[in-house]
């Protein structure tokens, strides 16, 4: 029977157990993470853990629990966005790996991450920021973004020049003077896509037929990585989907591993060709931010698939999901530069810049599309997600 601790070594016990489960979680993902490796990771039998907890979803929620308390803890105390900023870098660097555990918890059978997270966190920082929710759901996917992409997957924590420069973005946005952009909400029209770039497949094509069935796996496997999930879909099942035999698939893929990259790069690849659909001619940094974001939740509305694909590529196959993300902040690093030397984007360290607006983007799109019931994303919170991107709080 599970019990809690009651003395100094049964505490540390705890302890390392959940510190092990947040790093195999990491590592493996929680399907992946088994109690006999986050035993031999923690250094103790398999028996200890089942003193402790029922089962793993146990420990994972435990992680939860003390993530969500320690950074409302915090942020309550927070004294002005100052504070707040250098509060929320020191949580993400003493709980980088809980936090990024818990990044997986909306795909897997345990308490959303609004209600077991967001509900509470989101309200203390924009208590802390003097501002509003819209604002602090920005802030919030800004600098954890820069806190997973510098801190968890780099150098460990965040030097404090990076600190300094995410507190300017934070207070005076990226716009050289103050914008009144954010108050256009139109998307764009998208121009005709290119000739067979994206949707036609690609790679082996040996025959009409070939493609054919290639194509026909992709799209079975993207459909079930979807719905069911990259971890839990067997090879069989995309064969089946497919109306192929099982070993048709290694014919096109070594593995499902390698049907998983050609996923998220095209899925990358899909982005970036609606967001330059919708930006062809614009030559303003500014503005082809304003368009991004708009046709980033669009693209989302009508594709919220792609979300969980790239997504769980982070936890199971950390490699590829982790490219993803960075290939698209090598991109936007040396758009930024570049902006710079125009004079169209303020000057400060282009890479947490490009970080910024992609965590701005993707929790944007989490919360205001993908969570909002079905319902159109509310404009007044996409407006002011637009206007700290341009303004920073000192500005808005």
């Amino acid at each position: 029977m599970p019990r809690d601790p009651s003395t100094g070594r049964g505490h540390r016990t705890r302890r390392l157990l959940l510190d092990a489960t947040a790093v195999a979680c990491v590592q493996k993902g929680f399907h992946g993470a088994s109690i006999s490796a986050i035993c031999r990771a923690a250094g103790v039998a398999n028996g200890s853990f089942y003193q402790y907890f029922p089962d793993k979803e146990a420990a994972y929620q435990a992680l939860l629990e003390e993530l969500r308390k320690a950074f409302v803890m915090s942020l309550s105390k927070a004294e002005g966005p100052g504070d707040a900023a250098s509060r929320l870098f020191d949580l993400f660097e003493a709980h980088g790996h809980s936090f990024q555990a818990f990044r997986e918890a909306e795909f897997l059978e345990t308490g959303h991450p609004r209600q077991s997270f967001y509900d509470e966190v989101i309200p203390a920082l924009a208590s802390s920021l003097g501002t509003s929710e819209a604002v602090a759901w920005a802030v919030f996917g800004a600098q954890s973004m820069v806190s997973l992409h510098i801190g968890n997957w780099g150098e460990g924590k965040i030097p404090r020049a990076g600190r300094r420069a995410f507190l300017d973005i934070m207070l005076n946005g990226i716009a050289p003077t103050p914008s009144r952009l954010w108050e256009d909400l139109q998307v764009p029209p998208l121009h005709p896509a290119s000739p067979g770039t994206i949707e036609a497949p690609h790679g082996d094509k040996s025959s009409s037929r070939g493609e054919q069935t290639r194509h026909r796996l992709i799209a079975s496997g993207r459909s079930l990585f979807a719905t069911t999930g990259y971890a839990r879909t067997p090879i069989a099942d995309i064969t089946r989907a497919a109306g192929t035999a099982l070993g048709t698939f290694y014919l096109y893929f070594p593995s499902k591993r390698d049907l998983l990259a050609e996923l998220v790069h095209r899925i990358r690849a899909e982005i970036a060709e609606a967001v330059e659909r919708g930006s062809r001619g614009v030559r303003h940094r500014l503005e082809r931010e304003r368009r991004s974001l708009l046709i980033f939740l669009v693209y989302l509305a009508e594709h919220g698939e792609i979300y969980r694909i790239v997504r769980e590529a982070e936890f199971s196959e950390p490699p590829i999901g982790r490219s993803y993300y960075e290939e698209i902040a090598d991109q936007y690093s040396s758009l930024i530069e570049s902006a710079q030397l125009k004079g169209q984007v303020r000057p400060g360290d282009a890479r947490i810049i490009g970080l910024s607006l992609m965590g701005a983007t993707s929790i944007a799109g989490m919360r205001w599309v993908l969570w909002n019931r079905g319902r159109p994303a509310p404009h007044e919170a996409i407006r002011e997600t637009l206007k700290w991107t341009f303004n920073g709080l000192d500005r808005l």
